[in-house]
């Protein structure tokens, strides 16, 4: 079982898409690092001081693909994830490495200038007055001859005859089905590991 992991901070760098090929795929993938910040006791100067701690997310398939698409340095970010533990070599030394790999995300700044005017809603057109109804002017009255009168002949309508009763169908409520688990690959191959560049190597090396 893995660890969930709720992360909220600043994107630390652009984020770039690239590709890997693994077992005949294509797969689209990101990794980039999501900065928190924490406030660290400094013994000499007897205070308090802020440390800016890099956390690296890896997204694949369509995560990624919006990620790189939304997602700039210093935006306001949350994910949420899987914590996974893997080893690699680097210049003949195996190193230990924590990734987050995300499979949502949430802005957690306000939108800009741009995207708020786009997400405004449309001014409703102005209504228009509504035409004046035509009069009418009601049809005059026939003329009834002298030595006749008028007399009104009224009619006990028929009842009606009592319709069948409706046939009723009780259908069962469909199932509610299960959230659909995300595979930014798919197919159920494991996802391949996304390789560090030299900027991540050096801030393996940077104290923690």
């Amino acid at each position: 079982m893995s660890a969930i992991v709720i992360l909220t901070g600043k994107v630390g760098r652009d984020i770039e898409l690239k590709t890997l090929e693994s077992d005949g795929r294509t797969i689209s993938t990101t990794a980039f690092p999501v900065v928190t910040f924490e406030s660290v006791f400094n013994k000499a100067t007897k205070s308090y001081q802020t440390k800016a701690v890099y956390h690296r997310c890896v997204a694949y398939g369509k995560v990624a693909e919006n990620l790189a698409r939304l997602f700039q340095k210093g935006k306001g970010i949350q994910v949420t994830g899987s914590l996974q533990y893997r080893e690699f070599e680097s210049n003949g030394v195996k190193r230990k490495i924590t990734e987050i790999h995300v499979d949502r995300f949430f802005f957690t700044d306000a939108p800009d200038a741009g995207e708020a005017a786009a997400q405004a809603a449309p001014t409703p057109p102005a209504p228009q007055p509504a035409a004046a109804a035509p009069t009418q002017t009601p049809p005059a009255a026939a003329a009834v001859p002298l030595g006749y009168s008028l007399s009104v002949s009224l009619t006990p309508p028929k009842p009606a005859a009592p319709k069948p009763a409706a046939k009723v169908t009780t259908t069962p409520a469909a199932t509610q089905a299960a959230p659909a688990a995300v595979a930014a690959a798919g197919g159920g191959a494991p996802l391949p590991a996304m390789p560090l560049d030299d900027a991540e190597l050096a801030e393996l090396d940077a104290p923690f």
